[in-house]
């Protein structure tokens, strides 16, 4: 065992002795956290590191590379899929938004939710501002719970026709407990004056 230098709680790292298909893991011991801090990382020979697991309150959490590139390489998506955001600017009255998980054809996905909340979603202008929180003023239910997807999953939502100018909508699934979204996708929206 080693000191893990740059990690929380004063972890004290060891290498695991074999390497499982190319890759190499480190398991971490937490000196003064308990409930907090690296569990472990798992390293790909000329890649770097490709999956993190945090000990959270709420249990482990695992982090995974989905996607890099590398030189002239690029690896592919994990099985995971990927997750997109499209918007209608069209209506007088507001903006509809379609949040989509797609997944390949044979992957399968578990996500958990800390509440009845399954996404939100943020308008901000040029400046940075704050112009809309989809979430703001509405009630969800405090119960954990789960949802397994299989190939796709979408949820429709409006928020209202900002004035004319140019946004950023960022809108994402509630699932991660450190603040960090592990499904995101940011769009700019651009609203022309009526004529």
């Amino acid at each position: 065992m080693w000191p893990a230098a740059l990690r929380d709680c004063g972890l004290r790292g060891e290498t695991q002795g074999t390497r499982v298909n190319e890759k190499l893991e480190i398991r971490y011991t937490p000196m003064a956290c308990a409930d907090a801090g690296i569990i472990s990382e798992l390293y790909a020979e000329n890649v770097g590191m490709v999956q993190r697991t945090v000990q959270t309150l709420a249990g482990p959490r695992t982090y995974e590379l989905v996607s890099a590139h590398l030189v002239n390489r690029v690896t592919p998506p994990a099985p995971q899929g990927n997750f997109t955001l499209a918007m209608d600017p069209g209506r007088a009255d507001g903006v509809a938004l379609t949040l989509r998980v797609h997944l390949d054809s044979s992957a399968t996905l578990k996500l958990g939710f800390g509440s009845g909340q399954k996404f939100d979603v943020l308008v901000s202008d040029e400046a940075g501002n704050l112009v809309h929180r989809w979430s703001d003023g509405r009630l969800f239910d405090q119960s954990r719970h789960s949802m397994v997807v299989e190939g796709e999953w979408s949820a429709r939502a409006w928020i209202p026709r900002p004035a004319p100018g140019r946004y950023t909508v960022q809108a994402w699934l509630t699932t991660s407990s450190t603040g960090m979204p592990l499904y995101a996708a940011t769009a700019p929206l651009v609203i022309d004056p009526v004529r």
